[in-house]
């Protein structure tokens, strides 16, 4: 009987998790307009090597080569590459501390690790595509 409790318990926080994480995604997503479209700046920016990424940030459209890992800290950041490629001979692609990050559309191509997650990032992936990478995401 307690075991059957236990395992009811682990069940509902479990379920619980995922509620509190999806409404996590839900609260950060660009905010729309009454027609539905997102609504968000439209100045881009191009990745470079090692860079430092601590607040929202939108890509331009393109390929990129990176020899240092784009580095995102902070919580609650929208990382939206635009389905920009990042590209590289080895080495690593990002490395990502911080909660409540959503990394959207990249594609992360030829790297020795894709993605770092440092051990306490909590981040989403929406519509990542790995491509030739010798790990695509690893978990410190």
């Amino acid at each position: 009987m307690k075991k059957r409790q236990k395992e009811i318990s682990l069940h509902l926080s479990f379920i619980v998790g995922i509620i509190v994480l999806v409404g996590i995604v839900s609260f950060f997503r660009w905010p729309t307009d009454v027609t539905g479209a997102s609504v968000r700046s439209t100045s881009c920016v191009a990745p470079t090597s090692g860079m430092s990424i601590t607040a929202d940030t939108l890509l331009c459209t393109g390929t990129y080569s990176l020899d240092r890992p784009l580095q995102i800290h902070g919580d609650h950041i929208l990382f939206d590459c635009d389905h920009a490629v990042l590209s590289g001979q080895g080495g690593q692609g990002m490395q990502i501390g911080g909660q409540g990050i959503i990394v959207k559309d990249c594609t992360i191509s030829s790297f020795n690790e894709g993605v770092i997650l440092e051990p306490e990032a909590l981040v989403v992936f929406e519509g990542v595509r790995y491509d030739n990478n010798g790990q695509n995401v690893v978990q410190q």
